[in-house]
Order: structure tokens, then sequence, then C-alpha cells
């Protein structure tokens, strides 16, 4: 007689032969934190255990900004001489003057100046029109990098819902980034 445990470990063994390793496990909705500040106008979920940063503007920031909030990931190798943190980061720009697709083609144009090997990577809108989703690649201190931003309209501005992370760390982050640009809400002021 054979042990019960020996043809399931040989089946195992035989199965996992071939198989593909999973791309991206399901992560459990208990790995993000929810931010919540009806005094900003929005909810964003964030991964839990990232800092958060409240900025407040500067005097030149308020004509144009006004607030950055910024949930800042674990450090990574340094790139150049400081370490950059993956990070998910909301601003609100007020003014905006214009169709979110125009809006979208304004910020690649400035990205396109700015940023060196800036490429669009993929882009359009969200939903009924009022969302539009830009994902890009650029280099920052010779380090290649991703950045995915969702653009919320909101009245007369915009909101900017944005990832960064190097190249090289994008998938490991993906989820987290995910899950916090799907999870972003406007809320009544």
């Amino acid at each position: 007689m054979v042990p019960i445990g020996v043809p399931l470990v040989l089946a195992a063994l035989l199965a996992a032969g071939g198989a593909e390793p999973a791309a991206d496990p399901v992560r459990p909705e208990e790995e993000f934190a929810a931010f919540v500040r009806p005094d900003l106008g929005f909810s964003v979920r964030y991964p839990r255990g990232w800092d958060v940063w409240v900025q407040g503007p500067s005097a030149w920031e308020a004509r144009s900004l006004g607030w950055r909030v910024s949930f800042v990931g674990r450090p990574l190798p340094p790139l150049a001489a400081e370490p950059f943190r993956p990070v998910v980061f909301v601003e609100r720009f007020p003014r905006m003057g214009m169709t979110l697709p125009q809006y979208v083609a304004a910020h690649q144009e400035v990205a396109r100046r700015d940023e060196r090997g800036y490429r669009p990577v993929a882009a359009g809108p969200v939903g009924g029109g009022e969302r539009y989703r830009l994902e890009e690649t650029y280099e920052f201190n010779g380090t290649p990098m991703r950045k995915q931003t969702l653009f919320v309209r909101d009245g007369d501005g915009v909101f900017h819902v944005t990832a960064v992370a190097p190249e090289s760390d994008w998938r490991e982050d993906r989820h987290r980034f995910e899950g916090s640009l799907t999870s972003f809400v406007l809320l009544p002021r």
C-alpha cells in the first residue's frame, strides 16, 4: 500500500515541471489603508506601512498647486547619490481652462520638453470622460523610470493621482499602484 502523501507529492512535482509561476498573486484588501480628507476633496487607498506626507503650499505654489499628499514606500537601493522610494501622490491644480484631453496633451508636451528619454506608453479616457489615464517612461539620474497618472476633472480644476517607481521595480509595486489609482474618489467639500 502506498501512503496517501506520496501520490500527492509526485503529482505536485510533475505539475510544477512545466508550470509558470503566477504573474501577480492576488493581494488582500488589508494591504491598503484609507486616506479620507473631505477638506481636500478626495479619498484614496494607499499601501499600508507607507509614509504619508501632507505638504502645504508655499506662497508661489498656492497660485498653481496648493498642496500635495504623498504616500511614500520602502527605500530602494541608491540611484546616483540619493535613494528613490516608490511613491503615489495626489495634487489638485486649479483653473484648468481646457478640456481634459487638451490638458493631458499639454502635460505631455511639458514632459517631452523637461524629462530626459520621455516616452508615452499608454493614454486614454477612463469611464465617462471625466477621468484620463496616462502611462509614461523617462530617465531620472540615468535610471529608467515609469509613471502612471490618473487625471480627474473637479469643477474648474484637475486632480493628478500619480504613481512613480524605477522601471526595474514597477512590476513589484504595480498592484499597489493599481490599488491606489483605482480607489481615488472625489468627496464633496
